[in-house]
């Protein structure tokens, strides 16, 4: 099994003016991705905003993307979907591609009750043919699995968390209450978080698509000990973490990574709809973020 450890970048889903699946461009990001050193990629996620795609487009992107990366990182597929039938079929194809694990959070739009959430997520530990991870975002899905992550860290085939709840205190008070190993990633943008959550072996942040380089850099830094280096990063990070509040919509912080994708010269289009192209003035803004952190005219 691959380690989770490190950084894992939720890839955006990069399309072509029409809103289809971009081949090029999935191909471009993934290699702009790892060839900076991140430890691997999770495909279709929040952050690739797989609520709008087509199982077509599913498809697609999964196989394109686990494909381009092969066996030289790992890959975690969001197989996430209201319908099980469907969840199914993701799960398969997740596995026939070569996929390493797959994630999913809740179905949606009725909120479930504890009992449900673990028949949920044992079903899919029983009929997943990969290692499955728990994926905890309930400012989305209006349900927190954390409730009910004891029952979940025993059940075989639950392998780990990602938790993208910003609650750091509830996380571990349900991970103190475990009696067997149960890793945690974070979906968070800021590295500091690590050191909040003793369980956690990754972080999984969307600025990564943007600079992959910094947050190699940064694991590298945390790994040797290196306090004044990793202080340096956080605060280029940071730095980008202030533009989401000028981004617009529903998918503000999508359109800042998206708008400094296209400025750093790695195109992935617009959000995909109905979410809103980003404003100029939010591009001006992060071409200045990137000039300070990159040190040359972008």
């Amino acid at each position: 099994m691959r380690d989770l450890s490190g950084i894992i970048c939720p890839m955006l889903t990069p399309t072509t003016k029409e809103g289809e699946i971009a081949v090029e461009g999935v191909t471009q990001l993934v290699r702009y991705i790892l060839d900076s050193g991140c430890q691997g990629v999770m495909i279709a996620g929040t952050t690739g905003e797989f609520p709008y795609l087509s199982d077509d487009q599913w498809r697609i992107l999964v196989q394109v993307a686990v494909s381009e990366v092969g066996r030289t990182a790992t890959t975690v597929v969001n197989v996430s979907h209201n319908s099980l039938p469907s969840v199914r079929m993701r799960m398969e194809w997740a596995s026939n591609v070569g996929a390493d694990y797959i994630a999913s959070v809740v179905p949606g739009y009725f909120p479930l009750t504890d009992e449900e959430v673990i028949r949920y997520y044992a079903t899919l530990a029983r009929e997943s043919p990969l290692p499955v991870i728990v994926y905890n975002i309930p400012q989305r899905t209006g349900v927190d699995t954390r409730s009910v992550m004891k029952e979940l860290s025993q059940t075989e085939n639950i392998i780990g968390m990602k938790d993208s709840s910003e609650d750091r205190s509830t996380l571990n008070q349900a991970l103190s209450q475990l009696t067997n190993p149960f890793p945690v990633i974070l979906g968070a943008d800021d590295p500091t978080v690590l050191r909040e959550v003793p369980n956690a072996v990754g972080i999984v942040p969307g600025l990564a698509n943007v600079l992959p380089e910094l947050y190699s850099r940064w694991w590298a830094a945390l790994k040797n000990e290196n306090l004044d280096e990793t202080t340096e990063f956080r605060n280029h990070i940071r730095s980008m973490i202030e533009c989401y509040a000028a981004g617009q919509g529903s998918v503000a912080y999508i359109q800042v990574l998206r708008v400094a994708m296209e400025l750093i010269g790695v195109s992935v289009g617009d959000p995909l709809f109905p979410g809103s192209p980003a404003p100029r003035p939010l591009l001006e803004l992060v071409r200045e973020r990137l000039q300070k952190i990159e040190s040359r005219p972008i």
